[in-house]
């Protein structure tokens, strides 16, 4: 009797000894993806940081490249910041980042990404939309910006193209930006490759700005690759 027990155990034995090892690579893999994860998250908006959104680009070219899945980016900058901070404080800031992350993340698409690419800058990734969408998309969030929290923001948007790499594709952006900042601010402008022009489609406003957005981009172009 003892013997067919020690048979039946053995295997049993074995097993649990199996199962244990299994679940210690399953903390061990986890603690890594948490690491991986983090490592990629903003912890003030809890949206994809700089690191996450160079992934995120990285990965998106490499699609495009292989698949010819074309996509767009939006660069959004909270106007007047700096005057928050100084007049009311680093918490009330920190307070409008978050309110406008949140506002950005629950108005964009699920296969979007959002990222806080610098202070008080962030990026969404609109794959598979035409630069014309993704133009009325950003119209739309700066006027919920508008509507719904106490500060405005000025927006840029480029679509991708053969070749583009993240810092080419975010330096079109950035003069986009640059563009609807000079034209008055709480208002975006489209890149199209090699115009500028705003969103609504203001031709005036558009016009007034393009030669200084034009010597805004060649200063990038001399410039090194954003960082």
């Amino acid at each position: 009797l003892c013997h067919q027990v020690e048979q039946i155990l053995k295997p049993t034995l074995r097993l649990a000894g199996q199962v244990a090892d299994a679940s210690d690579q399953i903390r061990h893999q986890s603690t890594r993806l948490m690491s991986f994860v983090e490592a990629r998250i903003d912890p003030l908006t809890g949206v994809n940081n700089r690191a996450g959104l160079d992934y995120a680009l990285s990965a998106q070219l490499a699609e495009m490249a292989r698949y010819n899945v074309r996509f767009s980016v939006v660069l959004f900058d909270i106007d007047g910041f700096k005057q928050i901070n100084d007049r009311q404080g680093h918490l009330e800031g920190d307070r409008v980042l978050q309110e406008v992350a949140e506002l950005f993340d629950r108005n964009m698409r699920e296969v979007d990404v959002l990222a806080r690419y610098g202070g008080d800058e962030f990026v969404i990734i609109a794959s598979q939309a035409e630069i014309e969408d993704v133009g009325k998309l950003s119209e739309r969030m700066r006027a919920r910006v508008e509507q719904e929290t106490r500060v405005t923001v000025s927006g840029g948007v480029t679509s991708a193209v053969d070749g583009d790499t993240p810092e080419s594709l975010l330096a079109r952006a950035d003069a986009a930006l640059y563009s609807a900042k000079n034209a008055g601010r709480n208002c975006v402008f489209f890149h199209h490759g090699q115009t500028i022009e705003a969103v609504a489609g203001d031709s005036a406003s558009s016009g007034t700005v393009r030669e200084s957005a034009t010597a805004h981009e060649d200063a990038l172009a001399a410039s090194q690759p954003i960082s």
